[in-house]
């Protein structure tokens, strides 16, 4: 039974039919989500108009690890979406400061490794947090300050999986990065 659920999986992938949550992780995957729990990000984001700030900019080593899984981080990160869980990463808003969601930060990471036209808009020249991303596919650094914050990542965590599974994301490796 467990070889005929294994089969029919492969088949699913291969249609592109499954969720990241049908695709089996490789051992250690999960781990480098977990470890950018704890990871030094030192990325402050701010909703001041100039908020270019990304833990992609400057990777450190726990980011670069997760990229480099390429093709195979991107159900990683999508799986990630609607985590609530704190990072060091820093939210600024009206000089307070809080902590930004693991989902957040890998919803950052995502919209920096993969291409979409259906989630990035073409030749933008906008400024700021989620500037170039098309609203239903983003959400706020600070999204733990709103009420809804779970129903609303799990909106954005929905219509990335729906993304992915209509095979609409295609993962490009940071260019800044070579």
């Amino acid at each position: 039974m467990a070889t005929w659920k294994a089969v029919s999986l492969i088949f699913c992938l291969a249609l592109g039919v499954a969720t990241p949550q049908d695709r089996p992780a490789a051992r250690g995957e999960e781990d480098h989500i977990e470890a950018l729990l704890q990871a030094p990000l030192g990325t402050w984001y701010a909703n001041d108009g100039a908020a270019d700030a990304t833990v992609t900019e400057k990777p450190i080593p726990e980011v670069r690890r997760l990229v480099d899984l390429r093709d195979n981080v991107v159900p990683l990160l999508i799986a990630c979406l609607d985590d609530p869980r704190p990072t060091q990463a820093v939210y600024l808003e009206k000089n307070q400061h809080y902590p930004v969601p693991l989902g957040h930060v890998c919803l950052d990471i995502l919209t920096h490794v993969v291409r979409s036209p259906q989630i990035h808009y073409k030749d933008c020249r906008d400024d700021g947090l989620g500037a170039c991303i098309a609203e239903p596919f983003y959400y706020e650094p600070g999204i733990m300050m709103s009420k809804d914050s779970g129903k609303i990542m799990g909106a954005v965590k929905s219509r990335w999986e729906a993304a992915y599974r209509d095979g609409k994301l295609k993962f490009v490796y940071p260019s800044w990065w070579y």
